[in-house]
């Protein structure tokens, strides 16, 4: 009540009483009787259309499990959860997953849905796909030539839906 305190930045006051002008968190100062509120900042979130970056948790023969760390070029304070479903990884018809991304890669998606309160990932688009990948025999970082990924420390070759930015910084 403005009896107590005084009105301080983030708040004002109205028949006897002081609110928020804002969501965050309230100070009161009990020396010079403010109260204030500091805006809390608006967490980020994936929206459709976002480019997002993510690892692949989980990948099982119809989609995978991206966890999400960058939306729209800045890093998230949370990682958040996405799904990417086959039959939007790859303008191709690919069989089974494996083809497209394995769990450890990190991954370049658009959303296209977030309805459902789960991202909806999509990789189709010569920019989008596995960015990194490493080797699911040794471990070693896979080399893009061509259209086929090489450890140079195995011998290895693999398939994925790369990116044409594979192995360039993330971003």
């Amino acid at each position: 009540m403005i009896e107590e305190c005084k009105p301080g930045p983030g708040t004002y006051e109205d028949s006897g009483f002081i609110y928020s002008k804002c969501v965050g968190l309230a100070y009161i100062d009990p020396v010079g009787k403010v109260v204030s509120v500091k805006e809390a900042k608006t967490p980020l979130l994936p929206k459709e259309g976002s480019i997002v970056i993510g690892v692949v948790k989980d990948a099982q023969e119809r989609m995978a499990i991206i966890s999400i760390f960058i939306i729209d070029g800045k890093i998230t304070s949370n990682p958040f959860t996405g799904i990417l479903h086959i039959h939007s990884s790859s303008p191709r018809y690919e069989r089974a997953m494996n083809e497209v991304c394995k769990v450890g890669d990190v991954l370049k998606a658009t959303v296209i849905n977030v309805k459902n309160r789960i991202p909806e990932l999509s990789t189709m688009g010569s920019e989008l796909g596995v960015i990194l990948a490493y080797c699911s025999r040794c471990g070693g970082t896979l080399i893009k030539r061509s259209n086929k990924l090489f450890c140079e420390v195995c011998g290895n070759v693999e398939n994925r839906k790369t990116s044409s930015k594979y192995g360039e910084a993330l971003r």
